[in-house]
């Protein structure tokens, strides 16, 4: 029977211990998060301004390519021939002036999403940062805290307890003494009425 007990009771330490270390590697998991997924928006941010400057480079290329149009449109509209070459060409250039901005159009409308996500990364990741830092602090200042209320109890323990003993001392020295100056003013008052008669 005692063997069992025995078996119930290093079970018992066992699973606490396991308890234990389970809220350890919790608390340490939670200490951790920001810093983690600071590094995992960094990654994404990087991947996401790797994109703007694709995004940038390409409408750069397109606003080239839509002034090159827009200078052919202006020289055939300036030459003012009226012949069926000149059509096909002014055209030609007005197809590919519409080409360009409509790849231009769509892709400054990527370009402002890509943006707006980067820069909400960049927010949330600065948040992470933030809380990180202040978790930290957290941790230090309580650490410290910890550490002042062990040293003020060590100080504490170290003090005698007579300022206790004293206010009782003295609360009972005090009634003594008012006991001791009402008979003596009872005494006095019966010595002078004695002496009156």
């Amino acid at each position: 029977m005692s063997r069992k007990k025995t078996a119930k009771r290093t079970k018992k330490r066992q699973t606490m211990g396991n308890m234990l270390a389970t809220v350890q590697k919790m608390e340490q998991d939670f200490l951790q998060t920001p810093s983690k997924l600071a590094a995992q928006m960094d990654k994404e941010i990087n991947a996401h301004q790797k994109q703007e400057n694709k995004f940038k480079k390409a409408s750069n290329k397109l606003n080239t390519e839509m002034g090159k149009a827009d200078a052919r449109i202006a020289a055939i509209v300036k030459s003012e021939k009226n012949t069926p070459v000149s059509k096909k060409q002014l055209n030609k250039a007005k197809k590919a002036y519409s080409k360009a901005s409509k790849l231009h159009d769509g892709l400054n409308k990527q370009l402002q999403a890509v943006s707006n996500a980067l820069e909400a990364l960049l927010s949330k990741q600065a948040k992470l940062i933030a809380i990180d830092k202040h978790l930290n602090q957290f941790e230090k200042e309580w650490a410290k805290s910890i550490k002042q209320a062990k040293a003020k109890a060590k100080e504490d323990a170290k003090k005698p307890k007579v300022k206790a003993k004293k206010t009782k001392l003295n609360s009972v020295s005090d009634q003594s003494h008012k006991n001791a100056t009402e008979t003596a003013d009872d005494v006095s008052f019966d010595e002078i009425t004695e002496l009156a008669s």
